[in-house]
């Protein structure tokens, strides 16, 4: 499984925004995890953390949704076939259980300059697009995209922190050749002065 694209830009992205930020100790495991997805090998120590993590707060889908994002990235770092199908899927599971705990609360938290409540869905949907087809999740994160694409929250959100959803959006259209919705994506990057967009 190839990793993610998107991963390799939030690294550059910068941090801050209107609302709350998410605790440091949250942050600085998310920062490992991005380097995860561009060092292989180090995924099992990631999800270790976001496991801990998660147990410290159980019901934080910020926490179970990069645990289960942490276990993908050790499927696609896993040897044997069957723990790749294994960690792969688990950790789907996990980042789809944690997109059911999202609250208006999490509208007001901040991590890589976006709300949780769109970050999460945006790194599922890209997750579920980006993961072989016969894992049979493309159809459900195309629909997350749209969704985090669309958000009203990302109005006061600057260009450089939203356009990768608006991005990922018109390549899985493109994927399923729906041009109402890549024209879609396409005015929103406009609409933020990125003219470019993957082939």
């Amino acid at each position: 499984m190839k990793p993610p694209m998107i991963f390799l830009l939030l690294l550059i992205l910068p941090l801050g925004a209107s609302g709350k930020q998410v605790a440091d100790e949250y942050r600085s495991a998310y920062e490992s995890y991005q380097a995860a997805v561009v060092e292989e090998d180090s995924a099992g120590r990631v999800a270790a953390t976001w496991k801990d993590l998660h147990q410290s707060q159980p019901d934080d889908p910020l926490a179970l949704l990069l645990l289960g994002a942490s276990q993908v990235l050790q499927g696609r770092d896993a040897w044997m076939p069957w723990n790749k199908l294994r960690y792969t899927e688990e950790g789907m599971e996990q980042m789809s259980a944690a997109l059911k705990l999202l609250s208006t609360e999490d509208e007001q938290r901040y991590l890589d300059g976006l709300p949780v409540s769109v970050l999460l869905p945006a790194l599922a949907g890209i997750t579920f697009i980006e993961v072989p087809d016969f894992f049979g999740r493309f159809e459900q994160g195309y629909q997350l995209l749209q969704t985090a694409s669309g958000s009203s929250l990302l109005k006061d959100i600057p260009a450089e922190n939203q356009a990768f959803i608006h991005q990922y959006l018109y390549q899985a259209a493109s994927e399923v050749d729906e041009s109402s919705v890549k024209e879609i994506a396409l005015q929103r990057l406009q609409a933020l002065d990125i003219e470019e967009v993957a082939p």
